[in-house]
This record gives C-alpha cells, structure tokens and sequence, in this order.
C-alpha cells in the first residue's frame, strides 16, 4: 500500500520508511465518487467499461492512477493521452 504527502521543495530524500517519489504530470481524468463501498468499485468499472470508450478518452498505461481521499468523497485520477 502507498499513500502520498505533499512534501516541501526543499525534502530531497527520503528515508528507510519513507520513499519521496514524483508523481508524472500531464492530463487525468478525475471521476468524483462518493466514499460509499457499493458505488466506489461500480463507478470504477463503469469509467473504464462505458464512458471512456463512449468519450473516446485513451488511457494512458505508462502512469500510473491515484486516488485522493476527502472526508466523504474521493477522486479516482485516471492517466489519459
């Protein structure tokens, strides 16, 4: 599991715990979902399986996806070209 901080400029390394790693930039998708078990996995799906392909959205394999989590809500961020 990893989980990520914004973390200062000015931190360069890490430690034996802790990696700093930089996130690739460019366009994501950001489908907004209700931190709700049920629809979390299904909005997932549906993303990938209907409106991607209805929107002609090309996901792009080579960075990775993340989430960001609120108190009630996440964005599941989706690479895209």
């Amino acid at each position: 599991y990893e989980c990520c901080e914004q973390i200062p400029e000015a931190v360069k390394i890490g430690t034996e715990e802790i990696g700093v790693k930089e996130l690739a930039g460019g366009r994501y998708a950001v489908v907004s979902i209700e931190k709700e078990p049920a629809l979390i996995g299904d909005s997932i799906r549906r993303f990938y399986q209907e409106y991607a392909p209805q929107n002609e959205i090309v996901i792009d394999g080579a960075r990775p996806v993340y989430e960001i989590y609120y108190e009630n809500t996440m964005e599941y961020c989706v690479p895209i070209l």
